[in-house]
This record gives structure tokens, sequence and C-alpha cells, in this order.
């Protein structure tokens, strides 16, 4: 696998499905339910409805779950990526609008084919999310970092800091979390490499998951 600046060792949409309430627009809370239970499934689609304060919760389970059973290199951690590790990811590379070019079509990822990115003609909308891997995958190996779920990251939102940083990370507090990629319900602009969202950490819908990444382990561990 590649790396983003030797600090994201691992990339990958999560699968599954999770018990999500459509009618409600929530997912189902049992506490009685194990984190393996709730996210672990045979299906190949990205997990849905999952808010930033779940998919932090079940990175932390999840680390410790592969540590205990011996399946985890010592000093790794399983976390969301920071904003610039998943842009890096994006891009492989590229200085394009989109890691394939500065132009998208619906063939290219899932997203609303009625309003592509650029030149790209008119294609399908699925108007759901497709198997993960479904679409080319960028230079890097990485399927899927634009359309099919926005993916939540582990910053808070904020602007960008002056001048040229390196690993640069959100700020250390706010109200909103990054979330990037786009999704099956978004038109071609929402797919460039550089365009971010943002959302309370408490949001959960139907066109919302994540990605994990494998990194060396911090001194503390981030909890929602």
């Amino acid at each position: 696998m590649r790396s983003a600046r030797c600090l994201l060792r691992v990339v990958t949409t999560y699968t599954g499905i999770v018990n999500l309430d459509f009618e409600a627009g929530k997912i189902v809370d049992d506490r009685s339910s194990t984190w393996a239970t709730l996210f672990a499934s045979s299906e190949a689609n990205p997990v849905l409805g999952v808010s930033w304060n779940d998919t932090v919760a079940f990175c932390n389970w999840l680390t410790d779950a592969e540590g205990k059973a011996g399946r985890l290199p010592v000093g790794y951690t399983y976390s969301l990526p920071a904003e610039a590790q998943w842009e890096y990811a994006c891009r492989a590379g590229t200085t394009t609008a989109t890691s394939f070019g500065d132009s998208l079509s619906s063939r290219q990822a899932n997203f609303h084919g009625n309003y592509p990115y650029g030149n790209a003609a008119k294609d399908r909308w699925l108007k759901k999310t497709a198997k993960v891997g479904s679409y080319p995958a960028n230079a890097w190996g990485f399927h899927d970092m634009h359309g099919n779920v926005w993916e939540w990251c582990s910053d808070w939102y904020g602007e960008y800091p002056n001048g040229q940083v390196s690993d640069p990370v959100g700020p250390s507090d706010g109200s909103l979390r990054v979330a990037r990629g786009g999704s099956w319900d978004d038109i071609g602009r929402g797919m460039r490499s550089a365009f971010r969202d943002r959302n309370a950490p408490d949001l959960r819908y139907n066109a919302l998951g994540f990605r994990l990444s494998l990194q060396t382990e911090k001194k503390e561990r981030s909890d929602p």
C-alpha cells in the first residue's frame, strides 16, 4: 500500500450494513449490541448512517479487539484519516481537479450522473451506493475516493493555515467535523479532490460513511 507522507499506511472504505431506520433517519441505538454485531456484514457496500462519534468509537473498539487478538502490530492504531492525509491519498500524486483529470463522469465514480464535472458527458445515476471497488482505482490503488459515500475525517473544520505546512491538522476545537469525497447523491462539483464538507459530529444520514486508516499510535487516543 502507498503511504501519505509515511503516516497513512492503509486506507480502505469500511463495508457492511448498519441498522439504519430510513423513516426515522437514524441508526438503531441498541446498547446491548457490540460493535461487531453492529458493523460486521458480508455485504460489500459501504456503511451508511454513522456519525463521527460512531466511527471514532468503532476505531477505538477495533484497535482494542485486533490488538488483543494479536492481529495488530505493536504501536499501530485504527483511526480516521486527517483531512490532509485523505486528500493526499485521493490525489495520488495528481494536481488536477480529480485524480482522473479535470473532468469526471459517473462511469468513473458513483455520483449524480446528470451533473458531471468539467467536460464529461452526462451518464447514469444509480441513486444508491455501489459495492466498494466497482469503479476504477486512482494511481495508488484507492477506490471510491470520489463519490459513493462521504467519508469522515478526524479534523475539526476550519480555515486553512496561511503559507505552506507539512502534515497539517485542523483546529484544536470546533463544532463541525470534516467530511470528504462526495457521495452517490451529489453532483460532479462535489467530487473534486479539494472539495470540503462539514457536519455536526453526531449527524447520521444515508450518504455519510467512513474510511479506516492504520497509523502509528499517538500518545492520546481520540474519544467521541
